[in-house]
């Protein structure tokens, strides 16, 4: 087993799941105290997430479709 993309792994997956439970616990802190403000922002936060991962895929479709069209 190569250690070094172990760590590599093991450190993406802690970063990602630190900023998961920090975002987990603003959006549960904002829904207690602030719900006319947090819902809002949650829902334009999901929205625009989600556009962007639907830019991100489309540009890589587009992007594997134009090297293809240079070979």
């Amino acid at each position: 087993m190569n250690k070094s993309i172990l760590l590599q792994s093991i450190k993406t997956v802690s970063g990602f799941l630190a900023v998961f439970l920090f975002a987990l616990y603003g959006i549960i802190l904002g829904l207690q105290n602030y719900p006319v403000i947090a819902v809002p922002v949650l829902i334009i936060a999901i929205f625009s997430w989600m556009v962007w991962m639907e830019y991100k895929n489309r540009k890589n479709s587009y992007d594997l479709k134009i090297k293809n069209l240079i070979k």
